[in-house]
């Protein structure tokens, strides 16, 4: 929720959540199908699908938009405030169009704090 508020108030259309996932218009925020937007993000390390929205008028194999999900993130340890600069990393990576290395080390500098998953336990209750 905390990332998809922060991209609404960048400018993103997207759909509400209660959960831990959402969906992101890709092609009427930033002019990119989904295809072009989740290889994109999927260059400076953040894992996204493309997704067909409401409406869309774009084939499933590009689609109009992203599905973006932080359940995996949030078991590793992700925060508020990291769901929140994800956010802006992936406005700079498709809005900004900010150089992909630059972009990678912020990523990793968000990643590199939580746990790996050979360090995760099941707790059971």
């Amino acid at each position: 929720k905390t990332c998809n508020d922060a991209l609404e108030k960048l400018g993103g259309f997207v759909s509400g959540t209660d959960n831990h996932l959402f969906l992101l218009n890709t092609l009427k925020t930033f002019g990119l199908t989904g295809l072009e937007a989740q290889i994109m993000l999927e260059e400076i390390g953040i894992t996204t699908n493309k997704n067909m929205i409401h409406g869309d008028t774009l084939s499933p194999s590009e689609t109009s938009g992203l599905r973006i999900g932080f359940a995996a993130a949030t078991t590793r340890g992700c925060s508020k405030e990291d769901a929140e600069m994800i956010a802006n990393i992936i406005w700079d990576c498709l809005f900004k169009r900010y150089p992909t290395e630059k972009l990678k080390s912020r990523v990793l500098d968000i990643t590199n704090r939580w746990d790996k998953v050979s360090n995760l336990t099941y707790k059971n209750g």
